[in-house]
């Protein structure tokens, strides 16, 4: 009958984007670990002198309005599996990571990471460090929002931590915000790289 003619289309058609749903789903389930691996974040070729194990972190006063996103950045990478230990402190008298903002910085630069030895000498990125100096451009970062903000010091950190950038990996913190970042802390194919580097 002409119903049943009806009915019957009806219900291939429910199968034909049941069947499409499922399809994407799964070609998505394929396709987002792989660009989650498109690029592991490569060393900078140095690194932090006395390891991750224990550092501690200072925050200069004029961090102190970003401090809450500071520390959610910190905690997001002491709880990857690399246990980096991060230990906050009140003075940078043997500080292993400090914060600062409103320092001069490049024109456009939302971030920067500086490398110094124990003796307060700065060095460059391929060379071993005994502590590191992020400073953050407050006028910059203020256009973004707190998510992204959060990113920026955690980008940051991975750069403490020795990693250089990853930009064809938008799901990496290594990625730079330029470049189309989407994730705002640190994710296993930044964390991976660190614990090689530390091992």
């Amino acid at each position: 009958s002409k119903e049943r003619g009806i009915l019957m289309k009806r219900i291939k058609k429910i199968f034909l984007l049941l069947s499409l749903t499922v399809t994407t789903l799964t070609l998505n389930m394929i396709a987002l670990p792989s660009l989650a691996n498109a690029q592991s974040p490569p060393p900078l070729g140095g690194r932090y002198i006395n390891g991750i194990g224990r550092l501690v972190y200072w925050l200069h006063p004029s961090s102190y309005n970003r401090t809450w996103m500071i520390n959610t950045a910190v905690n997001a990478w002491a709880n990857m599996p690399s246990w980096i230990y991060l230990i906050p402190v009140s003075s940078n008298y043997g500080s292993n990571m400090d914060f600062y903002s409103n320092r001069h910085l490049p024109s456009g630069t939302l971030a920067q990471t500086t490398f110094f030895d124990i003796m307060g000498n700065q060095l460059r990125y391929t060379q071993n460090w005994y502590f590191t100096e992020i400073t953050l451009n407050p006028g910059i970062l203020s256009q973004y929002s707190n998510e992204h903000q959060i990113g920026t010091i955690a980008h940051e950190m991975g750069h403490a931590f020795g990693l250089d950038h990853a930009n064809s990996n938008p799901y990496s913190v290594m990625c730079q915000t330029g470049s189309g970042r989407i994730v705002q802390r640190p994710q296993e194919v930044d964390d991976a790289v660190v614990r090689n580097i530390y091992r």
